[in-house]
């Protein structure tokens, strides 16, 4: 005759930090709601059929529901400014974009978007509260370039944005018309 004798388990679970009291259960995944924006720390733990607890093993995250403040600048980097610093016009149909006002360690994501074109999008790291990526080929004419910042939790800011115009042609090439030449005559440059 063979008996087999299985012990009954249950994992509990604790936050640690609110010493709120344990959960139960027979299962393996517990679910909470309504966490509070903090760090929290729990406690998991088993306990057999006899009343005999299992070590404790803990876990910490923060929870963060927060988004990160609107960048406070979008511009066109210096380096890819040809013209006028003011005039947000480039002749740099890769331009590097400026974020400033961005959380630090949070992915910059700028985005230029043209009616008929597709999208163009670069990311990276703010670091210092700045972020810089560049853009892809942008075709000639007038782009709208906006930028957001995603915290470590996945919110996202609200975004910031500038018109900036691609202008790759070079204008047409000056003509010199000049009258028959006499004494004190003028040419004219158009």
């Amino acid at each position: 005759l063979h008996k087999e004798y299985r012990r009954q388990r249950q994992m509990c679970i604790r936050d640690r930090d609110t010493n709120s009291a344990a959960l139960c259960t027979s299962g393996s995944a517990v679910s909470y709601s309504n966490l509070t924006e903090a760090t929290h720390t729990f406690v998991a733990y088993q306990v057999d059929q006899a009343g005999n607890q299992s070590q404790n093993y803990s876990h910490s995250w923060t929870t963060d529901f927060t988004a990160p403040t609107q960048p406070s600048g979008v511009a066109l980097a210096s380096a890819s400014n040809s013209g006028n610093s003011s005039d947000g016009v480039t002749n740099d149909d890769t331009p590097s974009i400026v974020v400033s006002g961005a959380e630090s360690g949070g992915t910059v994501t700028v985005t230029a978007t043209k009616s008929g074109q597709s999208n163009v999008t670069c990311t990276a790291t703010a670091s210092s509260s700045t972020g810089s990526c560049q853009l892809s080929a942008l075709v000639d004419g007038t782009w709208t370039v906006s930028a957001n910042v995603t915290d470590a939790s996945g919110n996202t800011s609200s975004n910031a944005s500038f018109t900036l115009a691609i202008d790759t042609v070079a204008p047409s090439a000056p003509t010199i018309t000049s009258n028959t030449p006499r004494s004190n005559s003028t040419s004219h440059l158009s």
